[in-house]
C-alpha cells in the first residue's frame, strides 16, 4: 500500500470517530496497522477509539492500555499516548494509574495545558478537592516578561512583536478560563447558586467546554431544577452527541417528569414510660403524583388505610375513678385520603402543602376533622435554607390520648446552613398548642461532618433536642395492667427536657457511576448513643436501602430501633415508586 492510501484510511477513520462510528473506526485503524505495523499515529488513534469502546454493549474486545504501552515503548515522550492512557485508566476507574500517567505527561511537557487541566478535573471527580485546587493553581499564567522575554535590542519586527502579544493574550485568556473552572468547582456542592453564575460566565467564554456544561447540568440535577438540567444536557449533546454521561442522565430525567405511582407501607411500635408511650400504628398508602414542572413540583392524590393499636386501659377523664368505664383501648382503624402539592414560586422559593382527611371507624377516638401541613422553603445565595410551616395533627401516643381526641396546631421555623463541602448545621424551632389547653416548645439542633466521601461516605452527627411544656403530664404509672395510669395530660409532657446524641451514618453507593442522575443503588447504616438530662441512656440503630431496578421502577426499605430502660421504639417502611411512561 502507498503512503497516500494509509493517510487516506487514517483520515476516514478520524471522520468515523467524530461521527460516533467507533466500531467502524476501530476496524479501519486495524487495517492500517496490518499494512503499516509501525505507524505510531495510527496506533495512538487506535488506542483512543478502544478507550471510547470500553463501555460498548457489543462485547467488542479492546485493550487500549496495551495499545498505548506499545506506542510509549517506541516513543517514551509521546504526550498524546500518555494522555490517552490516562483517559483509558480513568474510564476503567483505575484513578491512581490515570493520575500517574498525567504526571508522566507533565514531566515530559510541563507546559501541556491539556494534561494539567485533565489532571485537575480528575482530582476533583475523585473528591481530592485540595489537590485539585493546587493543580488548577499550577496553571496560572506567568507574567508577560517571563513567558515572552523582552526584546531589549529591538531585533524583532513589528509583526513578530504583534504575534508575541497575541500569543500571550491567548494564553492569559485560557488561564482565566481555567481559574473560572477551578472557582466554580470549588463552590459546587455547598454554594451552588454562586457556582452556577461562574459556570455561565465560563461557558460564555468557552462554549465548547463540555466539562463546564456537564457540571452546570449536574448542579441543576442535584437541586431538582429538572427542566433547566434537561436543557443543559441537550445543549451539551449538541456539542458532543456521544457524551455518555449526559445521554444517561437525560434519558433518566425525562422519566422523572412523567406521572408516577407511589406505594408506601409503614409500621411503628412504641412501648415504655410506664404505659404513657403505648402505641402501634400500621398503614399503607397508594397514590399518584402528577408533575407539572420540575420533579419536585407536583400534585399528589393518595388513599390508604391506617390502624392504631394500644393495650392502654382507658378511662373517662371527667370521672377517672369510675371503674365501670375502664376498658382496654384495643384498636381503631381509619380510611385516609390525602392531597399534597408543591410548586416553585420562584427559583429559590418552594411552596408546599397537604391536607389529610380521615374516616375513623370508632366514635370514641379522634374526630374526623382534616389535618393540614403548609410550608414555604427559601434558599439564599449563600445556600442557607430557611423553612417555615404551620400544621395540625393528632397526638397518638397511647389509647387514652386517642380516646380524649388530643390534637394540636403548631408552627415551626428551621434554618440549615452548609459553610463548606464537609460541614453542615441547622436548627428547628416548633411551637404547638394542644387541644387540652397545653403548649409545647421544641428546639432541635444538629451539626454534622463528612469524614469520608462517596462511594463510601461516613458522616459524624451531633444533636441536641430540647422540649418544654406549659403544663407537665404529672404522670403516675398504673399499679397493674388492669387499671389506668394517672396523668393530667395523656402524653409525654416534660418540663425542660433535653436529649443529647452522638452518632454516625455510613452510606455505601453500589451503582457503578456516582454522578447525579445516574442509577441509584445504595444502603446506609446509622447508629447513635443518647443521653437525657435525667441520666437515662438510649441506643439507636437504623438501616436504609434503595434500589433502582430500572428507570421506571425503584424501591426503598427503612428500619430503625430505639432501645432504653425508659422506652423502646421500632419502625419499618417499604416504599415503591413506579414511573409511568
Amino acid at each position: 500500500r502507498t503512503g497516500d492510501d494509509v493517510r487516506s484510511r487514517v483520515i476516514l477513520a478520524e471522520i468515523a470517530t467524530g461521527d460516533g462510528e467507533w466500531e467502524e473506526a476501530l476496524n479501519m485503524y486495524r487495517h492500517v496497522l496490518r499494512w503499516d505495523p509501525e505507524n505510531l499515529a495510527a496506533k495512538v488513534r487506535l488506542g483512543e477509539v478502544e478507550t471510547l469502546l470500553l463501555r460498548n454493549t457489543k462485547n467488542i474486545r479492546v485493550d487500549p492500555i496495551t495499545t498505548f504501552e506499545r506506542v510509549i515503548a517506541r516513543s517514551p515522550n509521546n504526550i498524546r499516548a500518555r494522555i490517552g492512557m490516562a483517559r483509558a485508566f480513568s474510564r476503567l476507574k483505575d484513578f491512581d494509574n490515570a493520575l500517574a500517567q498525567y504526571d508522566l505527561a507533565i514531566n515530559s511537557d510541563a507546559d501541556n495545558i491539556v494534561a494539567h487541566r485533565e489532571r485537575a478535573r480528575l482530582l476533583y471527580w475523585t473528591h481530592q478537592y485540595e489537590a485539585s485546587d493546587l493543580a488548577y493553581d499550577s496553571l496560572e499564567a506567568p507574567a508577560a516578561v517571563e513567558a515572552f522575554p523582552m526584546d531589549i535590542f529591538g531585533t524583532r519586527s513589528s509583526e513578530a512583536a504583534l504575534q508575541t502579544e497575541m500569543e500571550y493574550e491567548a494564553l492569559v485568556n485560557v488561564q482565566e478560563n481555567i481559574q473560572l473552572e477551578k472557582e466554580a468547582k470549588r463552590l459546587a456542592g455547598f454554594r451552588d447558586k454562586q457556582a452556577v453564575d461562574i459556570y455561565k460566565r465560563l461557558i460564555a467564554r468557552e462554549p465548547n467546554n463540555t466539562e463546564a456544561r456537564f457540571d452546570l447540568a449536574q448542579i441543576y440535577t442535584r437541586n431538582e431544577y429538572t427542566k433547566k438540567a434537561i436543557q443543559e444536557y441537550e445543549d451539551l449533546l449538541n456539542i458532543d452527541p456521544h457524551h455518555e454521561e449526559a445521554l444517561d442522565v437525560l434519558g433518566r430525567l425525562s422519566t422523572y417528569l412523567e406521572p408516577r405511582v407511589v406505594v408506601a407501607m409503614d409500621s411503628f411500635d412504641a412501648k415504655g414510660r410506664g404505659g404513657l408511650s403505648e402505641m402501634a400504628v400500621d398503614s399503607y398508602m397508594i397514590g399518584v403524583e402528577y408533575p407539572w414542572g420540575d420533579q419536585d413540583e407536583y400534585l399528589s392524590v393518595s388513599y390508604g388505610r391506617k390502624r392504631y393499636s394500644s393495650d392502654t386501659v382507658v378511662f373517662d377523664p371527667a370521672v377517672p375513678n369510675n371503674q365501670a368505664a375502664w376498658e382496654r383501648f384495643g384498636s381503631m382503624g381509619s380510611n385516609v385520603f390525602e392531597l399534597r402539592a408543591q410548586d416553585k414560586f420562584k427559583d429559590d422559593v418552594l411552596l408546599k402543602g397537604g391536607v389529610q382527611f380521615s374516616d375513623f371507624d370508632r366514635a370514641d377516638g379522634f374526630d374526623d376533622r382534616p389535618n393540614f401541613d403548609l410550608g414555604i422553603e427559601f434558599q439564599t445565595k449563600a445556600a442557607t435554607r430557611i423553612e417555615a410551616r404551620v400544621f395540625t395533627d393528632n397526638v397518638a401516643e397511647n389509647g387514652q390520648s386517642i380516646s380524649q381526641d388530643i390534637h394540636r396546631t403548631g408552627t415551626s421555623i428551621a434554618v440549615h446552613s452548609k459553610p463548606n463541602r464537609m460541614w453542615d448545621y441547622g436548627s428547628n424551632f416548633t411551637y404547638a398548642d394542644y387541644s387540652d389547653r397545653n403548649t409545647s416548645y421544641e428546639l432541635n439542633s444538629y451539626t454534622s461532618y463528612l469524614y469520608s466521601l462517596p462511594p463510601q461516605q461516613l458522616k459524624i452527627l451531633l444533636k441536641l433536642d430540647y422540649r418544654d411544656f406549659g403544663e407537665r403530664d404529672n404522670f403516675l404509672e398504673s399499679g397493674n395492667d388492669t387499671t389506668p395510669f394517672s396523668s393530667d395530660h395523656p402524653y409525654f409532657a416534660p418540663s425542660s427536657y433535653m436529649l443529647y446524641s452522638a452518632g454516625f451514618e455510613w452510606k455505601h453507593w453500589l451503582n457503578p457511576e456516582l454522578y447525579h442522575g445516574s442509577e441509584d443503588i445504595w444502603y446506609s447504616v446509622n447508629a447513635s448513643v443518647l443521653l437525657d438530662n435525667n441520666s437515662e441512656n438510649y441506643t439507636y440503630f437504623g438501616m436504609t436501602a434503595n434500589y433502582e431496578i430500572s428507570d421506571s421502577l425503584s424501591f426503598a426499605v427503612d428500619t430503625s430501633a430505639l432501645r432504653s430502660s425508659v422506652v423502646d421504639r421500632t419502625s419499618a417502611r417499604l416504599f415503591l415508586l413506579i414511573r409511568m411512561p
